[in-house]
């Protein structure tokens, strides 16, 4: 009998704490199982997400519900960005690119004369953009997405660029690409040229992010989270406390930075990376993508129509 009883305890407690860990994050009804692969707010209430099989939609109510958007492809759309409230892009499968200036009413194919993946796109300001892809295809383009023209990389011309993951920028000169093998490259000039990082990272590189001028973070696959040192001139591996592929990081401030990745994975630290600690998502799905509107709200999409939500910094 106190056999059973102390069995009984035990799954109470072990009960008790899977219901607290899941308060950090509610699940949100998506509509669709599509594979959720990028999402972006432009405030609290109105943001977007992307997808699998041209999958755009817009939610007003902060997530609760989501309107799919009519967009002429049945593309992946890899990853959204938007400038302002009205004027958005999206990047993604045979080298598309689409922009709207009506809030995602209407979206227009955008000419980028090429046929390569793009995994992600950035702006610096209204007119100055840049996409990354396949086969370290690097894109830039200076009158808000009329013209998009090759990056100059010919210092790079004895590099293998494999395909480009992430690419974001602290500031209109300085930005990071990652991507395959463990490939980092900064411009401290808008893109007008491009350092190779001495970085000795293996594993692919997936997205990339720069809180600070003076320190960026990456993560990966095979749990990889770095950081750049000495005015980014170098990158350290940090300590992720997870093996589980990361596939987006962003931080709310210094000290503040969340991971995601597969089997629901959500890696959160409070002292800069110098710790990494894990949070239940209440998923086990992949997550793909990662975005905090406020230092405490904020959104996780992934595979099979996921999107999930946290109102208190995800704990």
């Amino acid at each position: 009998m106190k056999q059973i009883f102390k069995v009984l305890i035990v799954l109470f407690i072990v009960f008790s704490s899977k219901l607290y860990a899941q308060s950090g994050w509610q699940t949100l009804p998506s509509g669709t199982t599509e594979s959720i692969l990028s999402v972006f707010f432009i405030n609290p209430n109105v943001g977007y997400v992307t997808g699998t099989n041209g999958l755009v939609m817009k939610t007003y109510n902060g997530g609760d519900s989501w309107l799919k958007l009519k967009v002429s492809t049945n593309k992946t759309m890899e990853q959204c960005f938007f400038t302002n409230s009205t004027t958005g892009y999206i990047v993604g499968d045979s080298g598309l690119i689409f922009k709207t200036t009506d809030g995602g009413d209407s979206w227009n194919k955008l000419n980028t004369r090429i046929k390569w993946y793009l995994y992600s796109i950035f702006f610096t300001d209204d007119n100055t953009g840049y996409a990354v892809g396949w086969g370290g295809c690097m894109l830039k383009t200076t009158d808000a997405g009329d013209s998009w023209n090759p990056m100059n990389i010919s210092n790079l011309n004895q590099i293998n660029l494999n395909s480009l993951y992430s690419v974001f920028f602290y500031d209109n000169n300085n930005g990071f690409i990652v991507g395959q093998n463990g490939f980092i490259i900064y411009t401290y000039d808008g893109g007008t040229s491009w350092q190779l990082q001495n970085a000795n990272f293996q594993n692919n590189l997936t997205s990339v992010f720069i809180p600070t001028p003076q320190m960026a973070f990456c993560c990966g696959m095979g749990g990889v989270i770095g950081s750049s040192t000495n005015n980014n001139a170098n990158w350290i591996s940090l300590n992720s406390s997870t093996y589980s592929d990361l596939f987006e990081i962003f931080f709310t401030d210094y000290n503040v930075g969340y991971a995601c990745g597969g089997y629901g994975q959500i890696m959160k630290t409070k002292d800069n990376g110098i710790t990494w600690n894990s949070f239940y998502s209440g998923t086990d799905n992949t997550l793909n993508d990662i975005f905090f509107v406020t230092n405490n709200v904020g959104i996780a999409v992934g595979d099979s129509g996921t999107i999930i939500k946290t109102v208190t910094a995800g704990e």
